[in-house]
């Protein structure tokens, strides 16, 4: 699904009498600042957890929570109650300073568009994640990776719309639009994320019959969930479209009615013509240039400032990053690591100091036979090491020196 931008409007303020601007469909898929504030409670009131023989937390009623997603059993809500906790102080309090208040929240529209970037940025991220776990979720370890990758998209596109929904003046219609399809597109994968990560749990052996329905049951309930928000994106859609289309229908019709107005206007007065022509070809001209703007919008594919990634460059981001945060010792000799050996090797040379100082034969040598640690030069392959540029000849003396440290094991002591 892809999100279609249209002509810009502005809304009435949040606190007037004529209320926040919504914008229905038959699903009556409407959200002002109340509702957005109820999806942060609600994704924040997990945290609360911290034993299955806690209350459970209220959760928003169904006039203030839109579109709410299937419920998190408690079991795992107590079982990841730190990494939630992890993800709710580095993003909500952290990056987002803990927005408890209508002040806290953008005011203007410049406030509005860092609280934004920022949101988006987090958005963005947090998607990959979940799209690279998903057909990986098939362990215990991977499916709840997922799982808070899930939590984490859901945390991060509730902040942005809350972000979106603030501030005087109010965002532009095709921008709340856009917001909401938006919304709906990361709250059914955030569903599919946790009905994959499900999924997998009912593979394992052990299940009880008690939870295989439980799990289930939930597993219904979001496909039902995303299938709903598919038809109410769509119907977005299809409005947005029909909407254009009359807006255009419009203003083809005032274009063919400005030559008469014109020639009543000059058979009245010369002057009066004349000065009126120049204010009309003005705002023609100031028309033509928002006019442009918005159709650039529509067709700018990457926005400005921003830098988007392929899922094979993250994936080999990650992958580097990995390797460097965790590396892997080198291959270094032919019993290198070999606990065994090494405790064989160690008994046999304090036998031979204790025969050399009392005398004794020195014992048979009964374990591998000693060779030059340094025989090969470096590690398997290092011949092959590029050394063209800085970071390639970098890389040589790095994977040398290791290599050589972890030699001076096989030296006799």
């Amino acid at each position: 699904m892809e999100a279609r931008q249209k002509e810009a409007k502005k809304r009435p303020k949040p606190g007037s009498s004529k209320g926040s601007k919504k914008l229905k469909t038959k699903w009556n898929y409407t959200m002002t600042l109340v509702n957005a504030a109820a999806d942060v409670e609600d994704i924040l009131r997990v945290s609360k957890y911290r034993g299955m023989w806690d209350w459970d937390a209220e959760r928003p009623d169904s006039n203030r929570l839109v579109t709410p997603t299937v419920e998190i059993r408690k079991t795992t809500l107590v079982a990841y109650r730190e990494d939630l906790r992890h993800i709710i102080d580095g993003l909500y309090k952290n990056k987002f300073k803990t927005p408890t208040s209508r002040a806290k929240l953008p005011q203007t529209p410049g406030e509005r568009k860092a609280w934004l970037d920022l949101a988006h940025g987090e958005v963005r991220l947090a998607r990959a994640v979940v799209l690279d776990l998903m057909g990986k979720a098939t362990s215990p370890a991977k499916a709840k990776q997922l799982r808070l990758a899930a939590y984490k998209l859901k945390l991060a596109r509730a902040l942005h719309t809350l972000g979106l929904l603030s501030g005087e003046p109010a965002a532009s219609e095709r921008e709340i639009r856009k917001g909401l399809q938006e919304r709906l597109e990361d709250w059914a994968l955030y569903e599919e994320a946790w009905n994959a990560s499900e999924l997998a749990t009912l593979q394992r052996q052990g299940v009880s019959q008690e939870l295989f329905d439980i799990i289930t049951t939930n597993v219904r309930e979001r496909a039902e969930n995303v299938t709903r928000w598919e038809e109410m994106y769509e119907q977005l859609e299809r409005e947005s479209g029909a909407e254009k289309k009359v807006k255009g229908e419009k203003k083809s019709e005032s274009e063919e009615e400005k030559p008469a107005e014109d020639s009543t206007l000059a058979s009245s007065s010369l002057s009066s013509s004349s000065s009126s022509s120049e204010e009309e070809e003005e705002e023609e001209e100031e028309e033509i240039v928002k006019e442009t703007v918005v159709d650039d919008a529509e067709i700018e594919d990457v926005p400005d400032g921003e830098i988007f990634l392929t899922d094979e460059e993250i994936s080999n981001g990650r992958a580097l990053l990995r390797n460097a945060l965790h590396p892997k010792r080198p291959s270094a000799g032919n019993y290198l690591l070999d606990s065994r050996e090494e405790g064989r090797r160690r008994r046999w040379f304090q036998a031979k100091a204790l025969a050399k100082l009392t005398g004794q034969p020195i014992p048979v040598w009964s374990h591998k036979a000693p060779f030059d640690p340094f025989k090969n030069n470096g590690p398997r392959g290092w011949e092959n090491l590029p050394l063209e540029t800085n970071w390639d000849r970098l890389q040589y003396m790095w994977v040398l020196t290791n290599w050589r440290f972890f030699q001076l094991r096989e030296l006799e002591p």
